[in-house]
């Protein structure tokens, strides 16, 4: 029996939509599928490429949508399967549109956020949907990351209901602070004795809110520092910025860490301050740190984050919100802990978030194209 050959389709190879493709592919049984993943734009710091290939994957970029023809024609692939972005929802039409030129049996869909989040970057909404609605009709099987996102591609009528799952990231709870401790960590970042730290991960852009999470630090007391680890288009700009607001001295933009395992430990409330997403795979890795975590209430955050619960939920966009909470939980480190214990308890506990669930969810995605 021939493998199954699946070309994963995704814009950039990077951030927690490239992790959830890479896990992904390494997920399925290697004896039943072989998949290629194919990147539209080079990656930035972070890009998982070289992961992947040495994991055994072949990675191929294409550039342009002839080029993408190409590749999936001379390929001879049974399944594509694309990725749509909440802030990159394009790649995921124009992939699908690639897929039937070139005559590829079965498409599959994974929406990483809800199709319809404001995004300034992207068309109105109306269009966006509208050109979802299209190619929906041609598109054999639906993925969500995460039940917020499913439950409104379901209100939208992108997918009827027989044909949509629910995946999620993969994360291991103890793969997060089990081995750097609190102390080691702040020594790790040479950070002041006796401050208080709000941290945040993400590319430096404007869906992952840096600029709302700077506003915030600047309505927090003079012992709360903000460390911010992640690289993007708005470094230079939220540089510049922290200067004027006078927090040259208590806000920290990381750059790239490959060593967040040992960084998030010196967190003392994660913060998650993005306008628009699905289900962030640093939200999961905080929550398995063990970190207490304010997010905004968009995409899937509120699959993980239920408020007052396992952490608090403030709306996007609001950096007079998100200081209230991320002070709240600084002021309340016992109703904090117990948030993070909660959250990381249940989390831990539940299983769809594992790399045997996703691979059963693409398998099931997958499936009948390997029938065919």
């Amino acid at each position: 029996m021939s493998l199954v050959r699946v070309a994963s389709l995704i814009t950039r190879f990077q951030g927690g939509a490239g992790l959830q493709v890479l896990t992904g592919a390494l997920a399925l049984d290697a004896a039943v599928y072989d998949t290629t993943i194919v990147e539209g734009r080079p990656s930035g710091p972070g890009g998982l490429a070289g992961r992947a290939t040495m994991a055994g994957l072949e990675v191929i970029r294409a550039p342009e949508l002839r080029r993408l023809v190409q590749i999936l024609r001379a390929g001879r692939y049974d399944v594509v399967h694309t990725h749509g972005h909440p802030y990159n929802a394009l790649g995921g039409v124009l992939g699908r549109i690639a897929a039937l030129r070139a005559g590829v049996p079965r498409i599959v869909h994974t929406w990483h956020g809800p199709p319809d989040q404001r995004h300034p970057y992207l068309p109105p909404r109306p269009a966006r949907i509208g050109l979802e609605r299209v190619v929906a009709l041609r598109t054999d099987a639906f993925l969500a990351v995460g039940s917020q996102t499913a439950s409104r591609v379901l209100a939208l009528g992108l997918a009827p209901a027989e044909r949509i799952s629910v995946c999620r990231p993969v994360v291991d709870p103890a793969g997060f602070g089990g081995g750097t401790t609190w102390a080691q960590a702040r020594r790790r970042l040479d950070l002041p004795l006796g401050v208080r730290v709000v941290g945040g991960v993400g590319r430096l852009s404007l869906e992952k809110g840096p600029d709302v999470f700077l506003r915030a630090l600047a309505g927090l007391p003079a012992d709360v520092m903000g460390l911010w680890a992640g690289e993007g288009p708005l470094r230079d700009r939220l540089l510049r910025r922290t200067g004027q607001l006078g927090l040259i001295d208590r806000v920290h933009w990381l750059g790239h860490r490959d060593d967040l395992a040992e960084v998030l430990p010196a967190f003392d409330v994660m913060a998650v301050p993005s306008r628009a997403g699905g289900l962030p795979a640093v939200l999961l890795e905080a929550v398995g740190a063990g970190i207490p975590v304010v997010a905004t209430a968009v995409g899937a955050h509120r699959d993980v984050v239920v408020a007052r619960e396992t952490g608090l939920l403030v709306a996007p966009g609001r950096p007079g919100a998100l200081a209230s909470a991320a002070g709240w939980l600084l002021e309340h480190p016992d109703a904090a802990r117990r948030m993070a214990v909660k959250a990381r308890t249940m989390l831990g506990a539940d299983d769809r978030y594992s790399a045997r669930a996703l691979g059963e969810v693409l398998d099931g995605a997958y499936r009948a194209g390997a029938q065919s």
